[in-house]
């Protein structure tokens, strides 16, 4: 072989080894770049599932603390129409109570008939009365607010007991006892109010 066959040679192989390795590079390099897209691409699938994932629990968390919230408010709404409609059985059965004791009290026929107006117009005022707090008394039941409920309970029947006193003409001694009870319950439905409310009573703040 000549010297420059050998040259020729030489410089042919050295091409082919540079080319060679240039090629295996390339490819190599190419590899990496198709890997790389095809993870990025896998991480974006994976980054959008996560997000909507996200999405999903927030709105059951929204819906969680909505549907607390309402609950709370209509329970608070209620507790409320429970307090008005015992000022509501405490103002007819006042009412009833003046009524019948101007009636009685009445000297002239003229003012009895006045009178007995107004004491049909407190009779009838009467059973509306109950069913405000009867309606409010069922509703509480819902929450399962058992010491309210009894508290309405009782407070119910003392003030029906009380009516039917009047009515009766029962004595006045018996009379004022039942008054009381109605008192008493009065109280306690408004102390179980004030607990489902979370409000705490003065004494309870002083200590």
């Amino acid at each position: 072989m000549t010297t420059i066959e050998t040259a020729a040679t030489i410089a042919l192989v050295t091409i082919c080894s540079w080319l060679g390795g240039f090629i295996g590079t390339y490819v190599k390099k190419k590899g990496e770049n198709l890997a790389t897209k095809e993870d990025f691409k896998e991480l974006k699938a994976q980054t959008a599932e996560l997000r909507e994932a996200a999405k999903e629990i927030e709105a059951k968390i929204d819906d969680q603390v909505w549907n607390r919230q309402r609950q709370w408010e209509l329970k608070r709404d209620t507790l409320l129409e429970a307090i008005r409609s015992i000022a509501l059985v405490r103002m007819a059965l006042y009412r009833v109570i003046a009524a019948f004791g101007a009636f009685k009290a009445a000297t002239t026929d003229g003012e009895r008939t006045i009178l007995r107006a107004r004491k049909n117009a407190a009779i009838h005022a009467w059973p509306d009365a109950l069913e405000q707090i009867e309606t409010r008394r069922m509703l509480v039941a819902v929450f399962g607010d058992t010491n309210l409920n009894n508290a309405l309970l009782s407070f119910r029947k003392s003030s029906c007991d009380a009516y039917d006193s009047i009515t009766t003409d029962l004595p006045m001694e018996q009379f004022n006892k039942l008054m009381e009870n109605v008192g008493r319950y009065d109280r306690e439905s408004i102390a179980a109010v004030r607990v489902a409310l979370g409000i705490k009573a003065e004494s309870d703040t002083e200590q």
